[in-house]
């Protein structure tokens, strides 16, 4: 691992309330955390993502996937 660290908080948003007109009006925070993750992984920096409660409970999978990726570590978010 490399000396950074990231870290994020993830909503169960779906980014079109954000606004983001450039993302399908479906995708949410954790997809885009799964994507993030991949990227940091790929280039061997350790990620911190801060789960709500109710974006683990609308895509258990997606964390669970998430989680599994050996540079993530997941927390809780309140």
């Amino acid at each position: 691992m490399s000396g950074v660290c990231l870290t994020g908080d993830v909503h169960s948003l779906r980014l079109a309330n954000a606004e983001q007109a450039y993302l399908p009006t479906e995708t949410t925070e954790l997809d885009i955390a799964s994507r993030y993750a991949k990227i940091a992984a790929d280039h061997d920096v350790a990620v911190t993502f801060f789960v709500t409660g109710l974006a683990a409970r609308d895509q258990p999978n997606l964390v669970s996937t998430i989680d599994s990726n050996s540079s993530v570590e997941v927390g809780g978010h309140t």
